[in-house]
C-alpha cells in the first residue's frame, strides 16, 4: 500500500470518528419560531398556564443537518410532550423542507438528564436511551432501569429493551436553558 493511500485512509477515518464525536454533544438553543409552531399545532399548550421547554440540537443521522430533542424541563408546570403514565416525556424532530417533521414522540423521560445518546447506530442513525422508572409506594415500587430508543424506519421508539451500563453521553439539563412558549 503507498503512504499516499494509508494518509488519506487515515485522515477519512480521523474525519469520520471526529464527525461521530461531534454529532454526540449536544448543542443548546431555542427551537425556530417553525418548529414551536408545528409543535404547538401537534400539542396545543395549556391556557393561562406558563409552559416552557428545552431544546438540543444533535446530528443523528450523519447528513450535517441537526435535529431537534425537545422536552418539558422540571420547572415548567405545563407539560407538552406526555410520555404516558406519570411521565414526562420528550420528543425528536427532523427539518424537512421548509419546516419539521416528528420523528420520535412519547418517549419517556423525567427531565434531560434522563436522556442520553449512544454509540450504537440502527442503520445511519444513533440511539438514544432514557431512564425509566415508577414511583410509588414499595409495595408497588418497580425497578428503575435505562432502556434504548432506536430509529425503526420512520422514527424512533421506545423498547422494553433494558440496558446493562448506563450510557455516558447525556443530555445535561443544568447546560440547557429552559424557554417559554
Amino acid at each position: 500500500m503507498n503512504t499516499l493511500a494509508l494518509r488519506t485512509g487515515l485522515a477519512a477515518l480521523a474525519l469520520s470518528l471526529s464527525f461521530m464525536a461531534q454529532a454526540q454533544t449536544p448543542r443548546y438553543a431555542p427551537a425556530p419560531k417553525e418548529l414551536l409552531q408545528f409543535v404547538l399545532k401537534m400539542n396545543p399548550a395549556p391556557e393561562g398556564v406558563k409552559t416552557y421547554y428545552s431544546c438540543a440540537w444533535l446530528d443523528l443521522n450523519s447528513d450535517g443537518v441537526e435535529e431537534a430533542i425537545l422536552w418539558s424541563p422540571s420547572n415548567s408546570i405545563g407539560r407538552l410532550f406526555e410520555g404516558g403514565n406519570r411521565y414526562d416525556g420528550f420528543a425528536v424532530y427532523q427539518k424537512a423542507g421548509a419546516g419539521y417533521k416528528l420523528i420520535g414522540g412519547g418517549l419517556y423521560a423525567r427531565d434531560a438528564d434522563q436522556i442520553a445518546v449512544l454509540k450504537t447506530r440502527n442503520g445511519k442513525w444513533l440511539d438514544l436511551a432514557s431512564y425509566k422508572f415508577y414511583s410509588g409506594d414499595k409495595k408497588n415500587q418497580r425497578d428503575n432501569y435505562w432502556y434504548r430508543c432506536r430509529f425503526g424506519g420512520r422514527g424512533y421508539a421506545s423498547e422494553e429493551n433494558i440496558m446493562k451500563s448506563v450510557p455516558k453521553v447525556r443530555i445535561n439539563s443544568a447546560k440547557a436553558p429552559s424557554y417559554l412558549l
